[in-house]
Formats: C-alpha cells, sequence, structure tokens
C-alpha cells in the first residue's frame, strides 16, 4: 500500500521503489544538489505535495461527478498489521499520527472505509484485537467530525481466494469481522474478494452464504463463548454503547 505521504517510518520495503523513483527525480530536478540527505528530504517533500494533490482533486472529482455518493479512500484510516499481536486493542501512536495528518483526506471524504482483511497467522484472539484496534481507530476519526463520518469495513469471507477453492473463514472469524462491526457501531460492511476462479468458486460461496453468512447478520448464529470489549474514554457497557463520565475496558 502507498498512500499520500512518503514516510519511510511506516511503510514497509514494498513501497521502496516510490522513495527511489522520487529520489531520481530530485536528483534530476536538483541537479545543484550533491547531499544525499538533502535530496532525499526534496524528493520526499515532492512527493508529498504531489500526492496530497492527486488525492484531493481525485476525490473532488467524483463528489463531482456522484455527489450523493459516500466517497472515500479504501484503507484509510490506516493501522499497523501487528495490532493485538501484544494484547492490545489499538494501533500504533505513530499509525494514529499518521493518521492524525492524513485529515486534509478525511476533510473531504464522505465514509471511512478501513480494512479488516484476516490473512495472517495469528491466534483467533490476537486476530479479534487486531480487527478490534482497526475499527477503533476509524471510530477516532470519525468523531473528530459532526456529524461523524460513516464507517464501512472492507471485509472477506475467504482466506486465499486466489490459490484456494473453498478455504473460508471459521465462526470465530467470521464472528470477529461480522458481529464485532456491529457491536461497536459500525454503519456496515463491504464483502470483498477476488473474481479469480470464481466458476470454479461459486458453488462453494454460494453454499456458506445460503447457510452461514447470510444467517449470521440476523441470527448471530457465530457468537463465539468469550466477548468482551474494550471501551473507549466516555463508553461503557457490555457493547460500550452508553456513555459515561469514565473510562471502562
Amino acid at each position: 500500500m502507498t498512500g499520500p505521504y512518503d514516510d519511510c517510518n511506516l511503510y514497509t520495503t514494498t513501497n521502496e521503489v516510490f522513495q527511489n523513483e522520487s529520489i531520481k527525480l530530485a536528483t534530476k530536478k536538483y541537479s545543484n544538489e550533491s547531499d544525499p540527505t538533502r535530496l532525499k528530504q526534496l524528493a520526499e517533500k515532492d512527493y508529498n505535495e504531489a500526492a496530497r494533490d492527486f488525492f484531493i482533486k481525485t476525490i473532488k472529482k467524483a463528489r463531482d461527478l456522484r455527489p450523493h455518493a459516500k466517497w472515500g479512500f479504501y484503507g484509510f484510516p490506516y493501522c499497523n498489521y501487528d495490532a493485538g499481536s501484544k494484547g492490545e486493542y489499538r494501533c500504533k501512536d505513530n499509525y494514529q499520527e499518521w493518521n492524525d495528518r492524513m485529515m486534509f483526506i478525511f476533510n473531504e471524504s464522505r465514509a471511512l472505509y478501513p480494512s479488516i482483511y484476516l490473512g495472517f497467522n495469528a491466534s483467533s484472539e490476537q486476530r479479534f484485537r487486531y480487527v478490534q484496534a482497526i475499527l477503533k481507530e476509524a471510530r477516532r476519526i470519525s468523531e473528530m467530525f459532526k456529524p461523524p463520518l460513516p464507517i464501512y469495513a472492507y471485509t472477506k469471507i475467504e482466506y486465499d481466494p486466489l490459490e484456494k477453492l473453498n478455504d473460508f473463514y471459521n465462526d470465530s472469524d467470521l464472528c470477529t469481522t461480522l458481529k464485532q462491526p456491529a457491536d461497536l457501531g459500525i454503519d456496515g460492511v463491504v464483502l470483498w474478494s477476488s473474481s479469480a476462479n470464481m466458476k470454479d468458486r461459486c458453488q462453494y460461496i454460494e453454499s456458506i452464504m445460503d447457510t452461514k453468512i447470510g444467517p449470521c447478520p440476523g441470527e448471530y448464529d457465530v457468537v463465539p463463548d468469550k466477548y468482551d470489549c474494550e471501551c473507549d474514554i466516555g463508553y461503557s457497557g457490555n457493547n460500550c454503547s452508553s456513555t459515561s463520565s469514565s473510562s471502562s475496558t
């Protein structure tokens, strides 16, 4: 994933191509500058300004074309992929700070679309905390606006649809990604997947939608034995739906 800011402390090594190409452009643009550190600073500045301009103009154009749509960017706000690995229910501070710097995007958005895809090796408990961290961060950003921005989380029902035909989320992960958003007051989820091998996968998708996914939102067939919410400051109760003057966990 890349974004409006060329932040080497946040992104993974897969985004080095953007940093390297930005430095190449800066080297040509500022031919009189020979200091590598200064060139990197100039490259980052130019990239950030261009990316910011691209993001803002893109969403403004989309709003002009479809003024009643709930426009926003997929994957924002952002969170660290190891959230929940140490028992925490929140995104790391530097990711929250990065999201705060993205306010120019959220100011132009009409909804937030965080990603809660599961595709890594972890316990069901860590996956639960990971998803909750993302959703809590989305709500933190949402509540900066009056009225709050609606939140629609991108999720899926298959672990690896590119390689496997019948590899669906287990009951615990379905609960984590479908019931938990509802319990936390998220406005909705977007079920997303790949069209790869769809001719062969279709029968399996039809079956699980008819027998498990479809009934789940209305009947909560996949409620785990132990389910708990960690409330933000100002909220309390079993599902954090009550307001209070003090923090509850």
